[in-house]
């Protein structure tokens, strides 16, 4: 078997002066660059890259190529005497021509770190000749995870989403476990914690988003834990241990709300916000501490009369719920008026009316008011003398002790005759 030489050397003996003149080709050499599809020089871990190894040779021959961590030897002078796992497969060497040449390998290269690299050439993998060695150190991917729970603040007892979300650059599995907080941190490996597993060997590769119910009691602190790594024993995961905080709150107490409504009228009460509309519900529990607001809607042919017990006045009442309360609204009928009797004397040229007032609350006042004249004050029987002949229009509304005045009032139209 031949011995391979690195450095051809072509001499030309010419004698001028004295002096020889040589000729030397150039030096055997090889160099490493380790590029993604774009170009970009980028080594890193569980993803396919380019490597491109840029070989000159005096000969057709075979480059062979071995790598092994940093930290010991280097490179040996030999392939075979090399202590580096082979880079190509089988059979462990590729074919170059004589000159410059690229050889390309899309490789996923399974760890990271910094590695040795030692590339020769030769005829055979005992007879060869380091042409040069390089350091190429490969990153981890990058992995990132957020977690976010719906609703925001969950209460005891209460269905709560979990939800883990985030990316991971190359693939890898998802983990997570639960604890109450308060002890050691988040393990290194999913395998080693000690919490109780939500999410395990969930497979991602890029964007991911899980989200699954649970249910928690008591209410408290809990610690939440995750890990976007190879396995569950993964001591070096590109995501995690992230360590979230997820609190557990009791429900406020709730105080109550009570609705009864009085008076001959007819009318509806509801809440803001949403849970009485009496009507039919009448009763409600709301959180303690908030504002609750209540408004009385009269039916047609009503009048909202007032509140009593926890809240006064005719406008909305507004409740803050310290304890329970009791509300009454009273509707009342509408004010009206009805005329009971109109004498018409064309001979006298009078006119005499008598009416009523029902509704709201009495006693009534009234008001009467003939053709175009305005409203005065009245009393039943009204009297009207002196009229003129023709057609006439009297009305007359009634007031309660509550100042409500009739919208509607009572009319007669007559006419004094000759």
């Amino acid at each position: 078997m031949r011995r391979y030489v690195p450095l051809l050397v072509l001499a030309l003996a010419v004698v001028t002066c004295g002096l020889y003149l040589v000729q030397v080709a150039a030096a055997d050499t090889a160099s490493l660059s380790v590029t993604d599809a774009a170009g970009n020089v980028d080594p890193v871990q569980d993803i396919g890259r380019i490597f491109d190894f840029s070989v000159t040779s005096s000969d057709n021959t075979y480059f062979w190529v071995t790598y092994r961590p940093t930290g010991g030897s280097s490179c040996a002078p030999s392939y075979d005497s090399d202590s580096g796992d082979d880079f190509f497969i089988w059979p462990y060497y590729e074919n170059v021509s004589a000159g410059s040449q690229h050889v390309r390998v899309v490789r996923t290269f399974d760890d990271s770190g910094s590695y040795l690299f030692c590339m020769y050439l030769g005829d055979d993998s005992d007879v060869n000749t380091l042409i040069g060695s390089q350091t190429v150190t490969f990153r981890q991917p990058t992995g990132s995870i957020s977690f976010s729970t719906t609703p925001s603040s969950p209460l005891l007892d209460e269905s709560v989403t979990l939800t883990f979300s985030g990316a991971s650059e190359a693939p890898r599995y998802l983990y997570t476990k639960i604890r109450p907080a308060g002890g050691a941190g988040c393990a290194p490996t999913a395998d080693s914690d000690t919490g109780d597993s939500l999410i395990w060997d969930e497979y991602v590769n890029g964007s991911f988003s899980f989200p699954i119910i649970q249910n928690f009691s008591p209410a408290g602190n809990y610690q939440v834990c995750a890990w976007l790594a190879a396995n569950s024993y993964d001591t070096n995961p590109i995501g995690g241990p992230k360590a979230f905080t997820l609190t557990i709150t009791n429900p406020a107490p709730r105080m109550n709300i009570s609705v009864s409504k009085s008076g001959a009228g007819s009318g509806t009460v509801t809440s803001s916000p949403a849970g009485i509309s009496c009507g039919s519900t009448c009763s409600h529990a709301f959180a303690y501490g908030s504002s609750v607001s209540l408004s009385a809607s009269p039916q047609a042919g009503s009048t909202f009369a007032g509140w009593s017990g926890a809240c006064s006045g005719t406008g909305s009442c507004t409740l803050t719920m310290s304890g329970n309360r009791a509300v009454t609204a009273t509707f009342t009928k509408s004010v009206q008026t009805r005329i009971t009797k109109a004498t018409i004397n064309s001979r006298k040229r009078t006119a005499t009316f008598k009416f009523v007032g029902s509704g709201g609350v009495k006693p009534y006042r009234f008001q009467c008011k003939l053709d175009k004249k305005k409203y005065s004050s009245c009393r039943s029987a009204k009297t009207y003398k002196h009229l003129k002949l023709g057609k006439h229009t009297f009305r007359v509304r009634a007031k309660d002790h509550a100042g409500r005045v009739d919208k509607t009032p009572a009319i007669k139209k007559f006419k004094i005759k000759h």
